[in-house]
This record gives C-alpha cells, structure tokens and sequence, in this order.
C-alpha cells in the first residue's frame, strides 16, 4: 500500500500514522488560520496608513502654529498716508460707459453697405 511519497513498511505503521495525521492536522490548522493571518495583515495596514495620516496632521498643525506665531509677533500694518484722489462726474460716467471721457454726446457711427455678389 502506498500513501503519500513512500511506501508504509510493517514495522514503521505507528509512525507512518503519526505522519499522515500531522500532515492532516497542519492542512487543517493551516485552512483556520489563513482567515485569522489576513485579518491580521488587513489591520497592520491599516494601523500604517492611520500612522501616516497622523504624521501628516502633525505637519499641518505645526505648519500652522508656526504660522500663527509670524503672525501675532509681526507688528500690525500701519496705514501710510493716502494721496487724495480726484475725480469728476463726467470721468466716472465715461468710466462706466467704457469709453475715454470727451464732453460732449458722440454722433452715432454707420458702417459701410456690403454689395452681395447677387446684386448688379
């Protein structure tokens, strides 16, 4: 009789049985555990990104504190002196309209007729 790779001699039966059922019982445990063993990846991958994620945080929060700091310790902005600006009603008016300002109303413009090549 022949079982697995060799031949099973009389005078080792005890420990060719003692094989097969430890060939079994790994098949077995290794069936069990197989979901246990990519649980177990899935969550140190996860654990890693969360680790990644928290470095990035704790670079935005320091980016920022650092940031806040400049900004209280930075004196505040003095307002410098501000030319008077002067303006007339007409130039605003020719502003809005988009147009330079002149004084007085523009005469209305007429484009040239085009001849269609139908027409003699």
């Amino acid at each position: 009789m022949q079982v697995g790779r060799g031949l099973i001699d009389a005078g080792y039966v005890p420990d060719t049985v003692y094989l097969v059922i430890r060939r079994m019982a790994r098949r077995e445990i290794r069936a069990k555990t197989q979901k246990t063993r990519r649980l177990t990846a899935q969550h140190r991958r996860d654990i890693a990104a969360l680790k990644r994620q928290v470095e990035a945080l704790a670079r935005t929060v320091a980016f920022l504190e650092k940031q806040e700091q400049r900004r209280v310790a930075s004196p505040p902005a003095v307002p410098q002196e501000v030319k008077r600006v002067r303006f007339s009603a007409r130039s605003v008016k020719a502003q809005r309209a988009g147009t330079p300002a002149d004084p007085g109303p523009r005469p209305a413009q007429r484009l040239p007729l085009m001849k269609c090549a139908k027409d003699p």
